[in-house]
């Protein structure tokens, strides 16, 4: 019953995806770290499966993950600063090598 709510929100993911997010040309830090899957995946699965209120609170709690694994990625790559940042939630973006993994077993997890 909720994805008929949530179904204006998952058309606008699915807009970002196919039209916006392949023009800016990188992904977000918690993607690109090789975490987890990226933001926006993650924001479908959470719309498709859950309450607007539970899916907002979680994506929420995952744009702030995503925050933190960017800065992390700086500090470990010595990143002065990010070459492009999110426009939601805050949430940095990795703009060097992405997919290294060098977070994996950070105690991220996607839905916590």
């Amino acid at each position: 019953m909720h994805q008929i709510f949530n179904f204006p929100i998952l058309f606008g993911i699915y807009f970002y995806q196919k039209h916006l997010s392949k023009r800016k040309g990188y992904k977000c830090a918690y993607g690109a770290a090789g975490t987890g899957s990226t933001c926006s995946v993650f924001g479908v699965r959470v719309f498709k499966r859950y309450s607007i209120l539970t899916a907002i609170r979680l994506l929420n709690r995952r744009f702030e993950k995503c925050g933190r694994v960017a800065i992390n990625m700086r500090k470990q790559k010595g990143h002065v600063e990010m070459a492009q940042v999110c426009l939601v939630g805050g949430c940095n973006v990795c703009c060097g090598d992405s997919g290294s993994g060098s977070n994996r077993g950070n105690g991220y997890s996607d839905y916590a």
